[in-house]
């Protein structure tokens, strides 16, 4: 667990950078179908900002503890399998969800994939705060300095991330596009409204 508290402070920045990105995607979110992305984002926001806080305050270790102080109060710690291993088999069946409805999201664009991809790192933070021995076994593996814990946690983050630059950056490219076709458009019909003047009043004679 050191090599994963020496992440921490790593994950929640880039957890709040990538909030960010999502916030200025929100503000740039499209017309066409406005309302839905920016509850996307912004719900994408608040997850990241939720996980940067479980970070910094070492939430995984906080419920690992409660976890394992409630269960040798009460004997059943040496059992402690018989409920991780439905949550964490639940979880994953979540993430199944959360992949087939990000199919169901594709109309909404970068914001609903985003958001989905948001809610299967949520989940993947509560099976890693389970704590199952089979599950850590294969999340705390190395290759070298690169842990596969590693790997999908800040994968995940890149993706949301690279969801909300393509929005800011397709807002942007509208945007430019736009501008650079209006003079276009006004030297197009510049003189129009002479050349039309001149032609009503050849016609009215």
């Amino acid at each position: 667990m050191e090599i994963f508290g020496q992440l921490s402070p790593i994950a929640a920045f880039a957890y709040l950078a990538t909030s960010g990105l999502a916030l200025v995607a929100a503000v740039r979110a499209p017309a066409i179908r406005r309302m839905v992305s920016v509850r996307n984002w912004v719900a994408v926001a608040l997850i990241f900002v939720l996980l940067a806080i479980w970070r910094l305050d070492d939430g995984e270790a906080l419920v690992q503890g409660v976890v394992r102080n409630w269960t040798r109060n009460r004997g059943i710690y040496d059992d402690r399998y018989s409920f991780q291993i439905p949550v964490t088999l639940g979880s994953i069946l979540a993430v199944a969800a959360l992949i087939w409805l990000a199919g169901r999201l594709s109309d909404a664009g970068h914001s609903g994939k985003a958001l989905c991809t948001a809610l299967v790192m949520a989940v993947f933070t509560a099976v890693r705060a389970t704590s199952l021995h089979a599950v850590d076994a294969f999340l705390y593996a190395s290759f070298g300095p690169v842990h596969v814990n590693y790997v999908i946690d800040l994968g995940l983050t890149a993706v949301v991330a690279a969801f909300a630059a393509a929005d800011c950056w397709r807002k942007a490219a509208v945007a430019q596009t736009s501008r650079r076709a209006s003079p276009r458009s006004r030297s197009a019909g510049g003189g129009s409204p002479r050349g039309d003047n001149t032609r009503t009043r050849n016609r009215r004679r």
